[in-house]
């Protein structure tokens, strides 16, 4: 009897040592799992709010933003502190895309067209859709290919709970890390803490959002595109009596 025992308790064993061995070189460990699941959450997403701080010693930025994919609309509003020879300078700048237009906010209180800069929402919607590297969330096919990922503990973020990954990602010579939250039920990044730029990212997701064009607008120039014919021409079609 102790025989069979002992032989059955060595063949549970084994089969737990395989089943563990074959998990570890075969499967995906948890923040890989967790990561897919983003990148598919990120392609169905139609709306993102983040807003970022960074603070390096010559500048301090905050920045807010908001982007609709089903109406191909952004707006964003920065503001920087630039420290300069024991002085600072603050900056302050809004930008509004809709409707195709661009617009951008002047020192007056009105707004103006002008091209803003910024990639189109339509294009970052796309490379979301892809699964592609784009700049309002982080590379997760990226990270998925060049980092150790692991779990971190949970944390609330404005009202949803979510889990914090800790990325370890070789860039050339060096290491970088950071901290990714994800959120536990819809798998999406709720924050992004880079120590190796000091930013900080808090991103929401899907809020119903209306970005309208501005209405106290600098009236644009009138441009008068008539040219009068040069004197040697005449605008009749009568012929000259010879």
């Amino acid at each position: 009897m102790r025989f069979w025992t002992w032989l059955i308790v060595r063949l549970l064993l084994a089969l737990v040592l395989v089943g563990w061995v074959y998990s570890y070189l075969f499967l995906p460990s948890s923040g890989e799992r967790e990561f897919r699941r983003t990148l598919e959450a990120l392609k169905k997403v139609d709306s993102i709010h983040f807003s970022l701080m960074g603070d390096v010693p010559a500048q301090h930025s905050e920045q807010q933003a908001d982007l609709v994919c089903s109406d191909d609309s952004f707006r964003r509003q920065t503001h920087i502190i630039a420290h300069q020879e024991g002085k600072d300078y603050s900056v302050d700048m809004e930008t509004v895309r809709t409707g195709g237009k661009d617009y951008q906010l002047q020192p007056n209180g009105t707004w103006k067209r002008g091209y803003s800069g910024m990639e189109s929402a339509k294009a970052t919607c796309q490379k979301l859709a892809q699964g592609a590297a784009n700049w309002i969330v982080p590379d997760f096919a990226e990270l998925l290919q060049h980092s150790v990922i692991e779990k971190g503990s949970k944390k609330t973020l404005n009202g949803d709970v979510c889990r914090e990954w800790l990325v370890t990602y070789r860039r050339g010579m060096t290491l970088d890390h950071r901290s990714i939250c994800i959120g536990v039920n819809d798998h999406l990044p709720r924050e992004v803490i880079d120590p190796g730029t000091a930013t900080r990212w808090v991103y929401a997701f899907n809020i119903p959002t209306q970005i309208e064009a501005p209405t106290n607008l600098v009236p644009e120039p009138v441009t008068d595109t008539y040219r009068p014919p040069a004197p040697t021409l005449t605008l009749s079609d009568e012929k000259d009596d010879r």
